[in-house]
């Protein structure tokens, strides 16, 4: 559960639950990166069942919306930001 909504959120995989995730996180005004191991990602779509012409309209989709797609790339680690500290104000 998210207390707040992130400025921006990297996404990995090109399945339907993280494509939901990116246009969920997307329509509620962060920035997202999908990453994908794929360099086409209507191929990748194509892996999991979807018709070549679903995945090339998903893929046109997610790209209108302002998703930025990372192609042909995987993710070897990452690192969670701390959360900043509220500042005080002087007294």
């Amino acid at each position: 559960q998210l207390s707040f909504l992130p400025k921006s959120i990297a996404i990995t995989g090109s399945g339907i639950i993280a494509i939901e995730y990116a246009k969920i996180f997307r329509n509620l005004g962060a920035e997202v990166t999908l990453i994908i191991r794929d360099k086409v990602p209507r191929k990748a779509l194509m892996k999991i069942g979807l018709d070549t012409d679903v995945a090339a309209i998903l893929v046109a989709d997610l790209v209108r919306s302002g998703i930025k797609i990372l192609r042909g790339t995987q993710v070897k680690s990452f690192t969670v930001p701390k959360p900043q500290q509220p500042k005080q104000q002087p007294q």
